[in-house]
């Protein structure tokens, strides 16, 4: 990643995400929905931005709102679609034994995870972050206390997580074995392990910006970027390259209707992003906007597998690619 680049992202994520000016419970329902990759979630009240940490709420308030904005209470809608890649597949990771559990090379086995090729030879593209960006005057509040992922042979069900601060992740263990999730540079006083089956193992990022879950008890493969947000508006592409975005402000600070607001995506392993103006969003419809990447092999690609040692903001390096969705 250049210079540039990395400066871009690190705006991007320390950023009141893309506020101009501003620097579920657990149980059998929330289980169905995160053994389907889905995210089950808690409702907050009207005005209370999400606070699932062990972290004072001041603490978090000066974080997502530094400048007493108020909180966004107009209309809202919703923009979905797939994001396709073009250009040079992915390509194969080397240096890493999968004999430990060889499943896990269907997920880590490869720079990205892309689906089969579409008539025009797109294919679709998992795990990348896509962010709307360009309200001002107020802030978005992350209605969500917690996201949750599982665990299912010796892999996460993503390799990019999405959070915004503030929020918990909660991670299910569908393994026969036993794992232990922890984000890298959040290391806990005692190992927390996830039993197959059982409760949910909670971690959290302790400051905004780009932090990796590790496994403290599986192969070194098994790790997930994590994207810890101020602001929500953000999400990550699933397995088909679907994407949806809630809660997208239809109205100014001033109660005009948007025309500013932009959408980013982001993927680390992907040489190139995109950044395109947001079309209109009325409030409680659905905007169906499908965005396209194009991937050009780096010379390094495929050399070795993930290491959080190598990506972990303790260490001094930051992720690896060419661009950033921020310019």
């Amino acid at each position: 990643m250049t210079k540039r680049a990395r400066l871009a992202l690190y705006a991007l994520l320390l950023s009141a995400t893309g506020c101009r000016g501003c620097s579920e419970e657990k149980g059998t329902a929330a289980e169905a929905d995160a053994s389907d990759g889905a995210v089950p979630v808690i409702a907050m009240g009207p005005n209370e931005p999400a606070n699932a940490m062990p972290v004072p709420s001041a603490s978090v308030h000066a974080v997502v709102n530094p400048k007493n904005f108020p909180v966004y209470d107009g209309p809202t809608g919703s923009v979905e679609g797939t994001l396709t890649v073009t250009g040079d597949p992915a390509a194969a990771v080397q240096g890493v034994d999968f004999s430990r559990c060889p499943e896990a090379e269907a997920v880590y086995g490869k720079a990205f995870r892309e689906g089969p090729p579409r008539a025009d030879g797109s294919r679709p593209l998992a795990d990348a972050l896509v962010v709307i960006t360009g309200y001002s005057g107020y802030i978005v509040a992350e209605r969500r206390a917690k996201k949750a992922i599982t665990i299912e042979h010796c892999a996460y069900s993503t390799r990019t997580l999405d959070l915004t601060f503030g929020q918990v992740l909660q991670v299910y263990n569908r393994d026969p074995k036993m794992h232990a999730p922890q984000i890298a540079d959040n290391a806990l006083p005692a190992l927390m392990v996830a039993s197959p089956g059982g409760d949910p193992v909670e971690v959290y990022p302790g400051k905004p910006g780009f932090s990796v879950l590790v496994d403290k008890m599986s192969g070194p493969w098994m790790a997930a970027d994590v994207y810890t947000f101020p602001q929500p508006l953000h999400a990550v592409t699933d397995r088909e390259g679907h994407f949806r975005i809630d809660g997208v402000p239809s109205e100014s600070a001033d109660h005009h209707p948007m025309d500013a607001l932009e959408i980013e995506v982001f993927h680390r392993s992907v040489s190139n992003g995109v950044k395109k103006p947001l079309p209109a969003v009325t409030g409680n419809t659905v905007a169906r906007m499908d965005l396209q990447v194009e991937n050009h092999a780096r010379p390094d690609a495929g050399t070795a597998g993930p290491d959080a040692s190598t990506t972990s903001p303790d260490s001094g390096k930051k992720p690896s690619s060419d661009k950033s969705p921020v310019h």
